[in-house]
């Protein structure tokens, strides 16, 4: 018989993430072969060069320029003497995962090189093993004069074009003798310029005064010391304006490099508080490596995936499929640590790890400093599942500390109450200058040049639908009381205040858009979703906290909502624009479009039939398409409408009509910020998925595997892993409101273990085996009740004799939740009795 253990203890650390290891045993030629390290803030690519040299190219996540750009702090080099021990030979550089640290051997010597956690520290030792060394640290400023951006080099300066400046110089430091400290300062600032552009400085320019750019100070100091025979700490010395060196070869040697920003009145106060910063780090050594140990074991211990990828699988010519994506997990996981605790979220375009490159130094990223919804989400979707809660509050911060100049914009602009930030946003809340337009003659203020944003609003939905989510995750009320019922009941408000009404009494969505792809809609399907989904859980999680008008406020919105729209598909893959039944005036703007462009000729779904009813991209859309984005498929995620195990409750539009729509879609191909492999784990199509996850993992990278290539964006393309990690998680887990699905998405074939978040302060730990759930562990226990398999790996059949004999079971209907629920209740009372809670 098979036996399934159903245990409600207490969560161990999880897997040992150290089988993925990054080891390499040649040099590197530049910094596209680094290896990332970092503590949430202050992050560094670290590579050992043809010198023998350990080079680590430092970044913290509010360098931020007067232009907005965000900049590297600095490149410092450790170098050793006499070289010899530490060049080439016998080199091994190890990414260490589970403390966020590299070691690096050499013949003879070794260093280790990690971030604090708890301070904006990087710190380095040198421990030689025989014959003792010196050690050089040495600093390299390529900002070190005044000048204008190379052809093509404003492009990261996107968003503050209108107003570019010369590029300016650090500033160097000639004292003290026992360190190397720099800095940059802004001396000027388009904050003000911009925001006065689209008059968004509100009564008495109160949103104007105080300037994040203007004297922001950034940089960092460079300290060692050598210990002699007697263990007597000596510092290093300068021994010119950019290098310091230990006072005599030694054994065992450390460098700490300190960085800080700071907006302040002057250089002497950043520099006081960068010495407060330095004292505190050198008193708290001891207490700082226990806490960094600490803090890397707990994060680990939340979640975990094991596909059962084995040591001895990296030892083969070729890397399995399960170990591409076991290890593709746990690197975005890694990386998202390493820089998602900052002041502002995560830089889409590249992260802290920008390399430089196209010809320029390395400041340089395309897209500027600016955050596209769009782009950022993704990075932050998959934080839920894998319980990384604390990552995603620089993302709804920097949203709610903008909310007063998204309320002006609505006032100034349009003169009604509620909020609505732009798709492309500097993170004090304006949009980018040229988008909006430079030159401002004869246009009304709310008129917006770039078309690829003018009408774009539904990310406001989507963070809104994150951040409840995020609620249910966690049970955490002060963010619900202040952040997240202001930021619904103002946007919200934008959306029933904007736009009026059909002559049904329904809301009419226009002008609108579809995404940045049709740039001209009316009822798009993406805004129809979103608002269906984020008002009934609004209404479903918030009432009791909010008062009696607004939750009469929330139902009547809900009322008036227009119906998902839906179109005939045919079966080369087009989308057919609908006619409305009852057209108004402001349809006839556009005469009814030809087909959009075909999709790859050879479709997934083989029996599809000639003609089936699919998701439209909006009730009426102008056919150009100007991205490749497929809107209607934003009705399956991010908003959810349509999943595997949940029953259709919007319009009752069937679950197939959202599978022809995913097989039907017009952009088929996978890369970058799409979203395909999402789309397909939310709709239970396991090997679709799989597949998708798979080639993500997979994609082109720089040495470091976690490093892809930039498909749409910039290198590191962060979306590229972004999706592939939630997708996954989705594969495993997924939830409607209580419920909790368990393997929706996975094919059943070999095994897969997991320990992930569900709503209500939820852990589940689970492990699938060819098909047959063998152990699931649910906290708090009475979640159980809650459970259902609705994909491939189902519980076990109640039959005797052995595995051969059982039936297989390659269900393709939802389990009955109540069968399930009874059944591991039951289990669980016999498992804790017959093996004492093991």
């Amino acid at each position: 018989a098979v036996l399934l253990f159903i245990c409600c203890r207490p969560a161990d650390t999880g897997r040992d993430v150290s089988l993925h290891n990054i080891v390499w045993r040649k040099p590197s030629n530049s910094s596209a072969g680094s290896m990332p390290i970092g503590n949430g803030d202050l992050a560094a690519n670290v590579w050992v060069d043809g010198n023998g040299d350990v080079n680590c190219l430092l970044a913290k996540g509010d360098a931020w320029s007067g232009l907005g750009r965000l900049l590297k702090i600095g490149l410092v080099t450790i170098s050793i003497s006499p070289r010899a021990p530490l060049l080439v030979k016998d080199l091994e550089q190890i990414l260490q995962l589970t403390n966020a640290s590299i070691r690096i051997h050499g013949k003879e010597v070794e260093l280790e090189v990690s971030i604090d956690v708890s301070s904006n520290t990087l710190r380095a030792t040198v421990t030689a093993s025989t014959h003792p060394v010196t050690v050089d640290v040495s600093i390299h400023i390529w900002r070190n004069r005044t000048r204008s951006f190379l052809p093509g080099e404003s492009s990261s300066a996107y968003g503050s074009t209108c107003y570019l400046h010369q590029l300016y110089p650090d500033t160097l430091l000639s004292a003290p003798m026992n360190s190397l400290i720099w800095f940059h300062r802004n001396n000027y600032s388009v904050f003000r310029p911009i925001m006065q552009l689209q008059h968004l400085c509100g009564d008495k320019q109160k949103l104007c005064e105080q300037d994040p750019l203007l004297n922001r100070t950034f940089g960092a100091s460079v300290r060692g010391e050598s210990w002699d025979e007697g263990g007597d700490p000596a510092s290093f010395e300068r021994r010119s304006d950019t290098t310091l060196r230990s006072q005599y070869a030694s054994l065992q040697h450390s460098i700490s490099i300190v960085a800080h920003t700071a907006v302040t009145r002057d250089v002497s106060s950043w520099l006081t508080e960068l010495k407060s910063t330095e004292n505190q780090a050198h008193n708290s050594q001891t207490t700082a490596k226990l806490q960094h140990s600490s803090w890397w074991a707990g994060f680990w211990s939340r979640s975990f995936v094991d596909l059962a990828c084995k040591p001895a699988d990296y030892r083969e010519k070729t890397l399995s499929d399960a170990c591409w994506i076991e290890r593709g997990w746990v690197l975005e996981r890694y990386m998202q640590a390493c820089s998602g605790r900052g002041e502002q979220p995560i830089k889409f375009n590249g992260n802290l790890f920008t390399v430089g490159g196209d010809g320029f130094d390395y400041d340089f990223r395309t897209w500027g400093g600016m955050y596209w919804w769009q782009n950022t989400r993704l990075l932050y979707w998959g934080m839920l599942s894998s319980g990384d809660f604390d990552l995603m509050t620089p993302l709804f911060s920097m949203y709610a500390s903008t909310m007063p100049v998204h309320k002006e914009r609505a006032a100034r602009w349009y003169g009604h109450a509620g909020a609505s930030f732009p798709e492309v946003m500097h993170f004090w809340g304006s949009m980018a200058d040229a988008g909006y337009g430079c030159d401002r003659r004869q246009k009304p203020v709310w008129r917006v040049d770039n078309t690829y944003g003018r009408e774009l609003r539904t990310g406001n939905l989507e963070l809104l639908l994150m951040g409840l989510d995020y609620l249910e995750f966690t049970g955490d009320w002060t963010f619900a009381r202040e952040i997240l019922i202001p930021m619904a009941n103002e946007t919200i408000t934008f959306y029933v205040e904007h736009y009026s009404r059909d002559i049904q009494g329904l809301l009419e969505i226009s002008p609108a858009q579809c995404l940045e792809t049709f740039h001209k809609a009316i009822n798009p399907i993406t805004e129809i979703a979103g608002l269906h989904q984020t008002l009934s859980t609004i209404i479903r999680i918030l009432g009791a906290e909010l008062s009696l008008e607004h939750r009469e406020f929330y139902t009547e919105a809900l009322k008036i909502l227009p119906r998902i729209p839906l179109t005939a598909a045919s079966s080369d893959h087009n989308l057919r624009n609908q006619t409305p039944a009852s057209p108004s005036p402001s349809h006839s703007r556009w005469s009814k479009p030809e087909p959009a462009d075909t999709a790859p000729s050879t479709p997934l779904n083989p029996h599809a039939t000639s003609t089936a009813t699919v998701l439209a991209p909006a009730q009426v859309w102008d056919p150009h398409a100007s991205n490749i984005e497929n809107p209607e498929l934003y009705a399956i995620f991010p908003f959810r409408l349509f999943q595997t195990g949940k029953k259709p409750l919007v319009d009752h539009i069937p679950m197939h009509v959202a599978v022809d729509s995913y097989l039907r879609r017009r952009i088929q191909y996978d890369q970058g910020w799409m979203q395909n492999p999402i789309q397909a784990a939310s709709l239970g199509l396991a090997d679709e998925a799989l597949r998708l996850v798979s080639a993500r993992f997979k994609q082109p990278a720089l040495r470091f595997p976690g490093f892809y290539l930039r498909s749409f964006d910039y290198t590191p393309d962060c979306d590229n892993g972004a999706v592939a990690r939630a997708a996954l998680q989705h594969m495993l887990i997924h939830h409607d409101a209580r419920k909790i699905f368990l393997f929706p998405a996975w094919p059943g074939n070999g095994s897969a273990s997991f320990r992930l978040h569900a709503p209500y302060e939820t852990t589940v730990e689970a492990t699938c085996v060819d098909g047959v759930v063998s152990e699931i562990e649910v906290q708090p226990p009475e979640r159980l009740l809650d459970v259902a398999f609705p994909g491939r790996c189902q519980l076990p059949v109640h039959h005797s004799g052995t595995a051969e004999q059982r039936p297989q079971r390659a269900r393709t209907q939802p389990e009955d939740p109540s069968r399930a629920a009874r059944w591991l209740v039951e289990k669980t009372r016999r498992g804790l009795e017959q093996s004492d809670g093991v």
